[in-house]
């Protein structure tokens, strides 16, 4: 399982004015992002993905529940790496059904 943020960042660009004075605009340097959770079962090479507004444990739990969705009953191994939001006391890990 692993997140990738993808998202549109505005850049800085450059402007012509005089020396001295400074351009009449304002730049807007907001962004937009989202994250794209992903996992994969090694057996049926089958993806399993969902869209999410941020990197967090409350976040990482539905991801979960849709995998559990997914795969059904069967065991699941899931390997996580030491991300904060993997390590957080806000993951509600889904049972089996």
């Amino acid at each position: 399982m692993d997140e990738e943020r993808f998202g549109l960042k505005n850049w800085f660009h450059r402007r012509w004015c005089p020396k001295g004075i400074h351009p009449p605009w304002i730049v807007d340097d907001r962004y937009e992002s989202f994250w794209l959770y992903a996992a994969v079962e090694l057996k049926t090479v089958t993806g399993h993905f969902i869209l999410l507004p941020e990197v967090t444990g409350e976040c990482l739990a539905p991801f979960l529940q849709h995998l559990r969705k997914e795969v059904g009953a069967e065991t699941i191994g899931v390997v996580l790496d030491s991300s904060g939001s993997h390590r957080s006391g806000q993951v509600i890990w889904p049972t089996g059904e």
